[in-house]
């Protein structure tokens, strides 16, 4: 459908699309040559476009072209290298891709005219930006990065409030009949690497990171594979498979 969609000019490009950025149910989003810094998340609201926004918010623009570092606990609006054009029956909602969420960057898009994030009305024609606040470490981007992809519908998917309750009736989202029992008391699922004994106190291992000063979004192409996969590097030469761990302990 995705192909198909690009075809008929639903999703317009200002270059083809990368080798693996069509996924089987989703469409990787690149980002354009340009970054915005602006003074705060903000919607657009019905009316206003994205574009006039920036102009009202920003507080510096510059180039991705060559890479940039986007620094952390600020907001970076950015526009998209994709468009859409879409037809009166489809509609769409994006979300950050897991590579993302693994390397923990905020980022959500916005559409002109919209009242909510990640959502793309039906029959929308028009560009689509990306959000982006690193919350742990800077990261480097650059144009033609993909932080986050975009889903396609046709029709109404969603669920009704007494549809999804019939469904939860009928259905298991876990199969363990103690599945509420497995939690702690602050409703978390904890794991630890071993327990150990110390002047008579048994001690708790954990896994703690020692964070990189930068990590860089980028693909390589693994070899042995015929497509790219997301990875990051940093001053650490760090990637996300290889993130160095230290063990501390404490008593409890």
């Amino acid at each position: 459908m995705i192909a198909e969609l690009a075809a008929d000019g639903g999703i317009r490009a200002h270059y083809p699309f990368a080798p693996g950025q069509i996924q089987p149910a989703s469409l990787d989003l690149r980002l354009g040559a340009t970054a915005y810094r602006v003074r705060a998340s903000f919607l657009p609201g019905p009316g206003t476009t994205v574009a006039e926004r920036i102009v009202d918010l920003k507080l510096h623009e510059f180039s991705l072209a060559a890479g940039a570092v986007l620094e952390t606990n600020c907001v970076y609006i950015v526009p998209l290298i994709e468009r859409l054009s879409l037809p009166a029956d489809i509609a769409a909602a994006t979300n950050p891709k897991s590579s993302t969420g693994r390397l923990d960057v905020f980022t959500r898009v916005i559409a002109d005219e919209t009242r909510g994030f990640d959502r793309v009305a039906a029959g929308y024609e028009g560009p689509l930006y990306a959000e982006i606040s690193p919350r742990t470490f800077p990261v480097l981007v650059r144009a033609g990065s993909r932080l986050s992809q975009i889903r396609f519908r046709r029709g109404a998917a969603m669920l009704d409030a007494a549809a999804l309750a019939t469904l939860h009736a009928a259905e298991r989202l876990v199969d363990d009949d103690n599945a509420d029992g497995n939690l702690h008391g602050d409703g978390h699922r904890h794991r630890h690497v071993g327990d150990a004994q110390h002047d008579g106190h048994t001690c708790r291992g954990e896994l703690v990171t020692r964070l990189p000063h930068i990590v860089e979004l980028r693909r390589h192409r693994q070899p042995g594979t015929g497509g790219n996969r997301p990875s990051c590097q940093s001053a650490f030469a760090c990637s996300i498979r290889s993130v160095e761990l230290e063990t501390k302990f404490h008593q409890r």
